[in-house]
């Protein structure tokens, strides 16, 4: 019989066991207790390399047979794109693609736009309209902690109270 490695008076098989065993030790301990804090944590990683990007990372967008990807790339990788795309679309012809009609499920408004050009967020901004106390939510809600959406009214004056 094989004596394992690591526990040398141990079967390989007794071995084996004992991780499982412990596994299963370390999981119900972990099942036992549903109110430990959780932290999840947003890691960018390259989408060629794998190679770990900094947080302000944006993404490149790429549009291919009626889909657009979005992919996270370093510097060096993003130049190694616009490398070999540029010899396929030097003389192509550009198409954009329709603007979203005002009002349409989805759309933003031209203010919310504006806003998240210059860096502010959704949630600052419905931090923001909390704190306010006076805004509705797109469908004309009370804003709440949960709210998916704002009215194209709390973009519009968070713009204006910001000087944007």
């Amino acid at each position: 019989m094989e004596l394992h490695p690591v526990l040398s008076n141990k079967p390989v098989h007794d071995a084996n066991l004992m991780v499982r065993n412990r596994c299963l030790e370390e999981h119900q301990q972990v099942v036992r207790e549903p109110n430990m804090p959780k932290q999840t944590i947003v890691q960018y990683l390259d989408d060629l390399d794998g190679a770990e990007l900094p947080d302000t990372t944006e993404p490149v967008l790429l549009g291919y047979e009626g889909t657009t990807y979005k992919l996270y790339l370093s510097d060096a990788n993003q130049k190694k794109l616009a490398t070999a795309v540029e010899k396929f679309i030097k003389d192509a012809e550009t198409v954009s693609p329709a603007p979203a009609r005002a009002g349409a499920v989805g759309s933003k408004s031209d203010a919310q736009n504006l806003v998240e050009q210059k860096g502010h967020t959704f949630a600052e901004v419905k931090k923001w309209a909390l704190d306010k106390g006076t805004f509705k939510t797109a469908k004309g809600e009370p804003i709440s902690d949960t709210a998916p959406r704002l009215s194209s009214e709390v973009w519009e004056q968070f713009a204006d109270e910001h000087n944007l």
